[in-house]
């Protein structure tokens, strides 16, 4: 079992180094230079942060580095690009601004979170990653989001209308 959580923990990580590449990083980021920060979130996270640095060691996303950091449940975001939640976490609005916040539960897109990458099993019993969100939710994020990630992000609820 453990050997299982080891695989989807390295599968999350390379989702999460992917996911960088289907975001608009220029608000952000002032220089081509300037790192791209991962930060993970909680000790729930912590399986996903060894792998997410082997994965990005080394390597860049367009021109940036990335650096990866563990944070605890009081730290701050500030310096903050992606943001990673294992752990259900209340977030407001401020917190929220002008990173892209990515959690393994779908309830968290209540509480915060833009995108969730969950954990789904296929009729045949096989595990696949797979990212949700909302309208609400994709709308709340300041970051320009790739409409080939769009394309591959099952939105729950249907559009509000105007």
């Amino acid at each position: 079992m453990a050997e299982a959580a080891d695989k989807e923990a390295a599968v999350r990580a390379a989702f999460l180094y992917r996911l960088a590449f289907f975001v608009d990083w220029s608000p952000l980021l002032a220089s081509p230079d300037q790192p791209l920060r991962f930060c993970l979130l909680e000790a729930d996270a912590q399986p996903v942060a060894l792998p997410l640095r082997e994965h990005t060691r080394s390597r860049k996303v367009g021109s940036h580095p990335v650096e990866v950091a563990e944070l605890g449940a009081g730290d701050p975001l500030d310096g903050c690009h992606l943001v990673y939640l294992a752990a259900p976490r209340e977030l407001d609005a401020a917190q929220a601004r002008m990173r892209l916040i990515v959690a393994d539960d779908a309830a968290m897109l209540d509480h915060g979170a833009h995108l969730a990458l969950v954990a789904e099993t296929e009729a045949s019993g096989e595990r696949r990653l797979a990212f949700l969100s909302r309208h609400d939710r994709i709308r709340a994020c300041d970051l320009d989001l790739n409409a080939r990630l769009l394309q591959l992000v099952r939105l729950e609820g249907k559009e509000p209308r105007p």
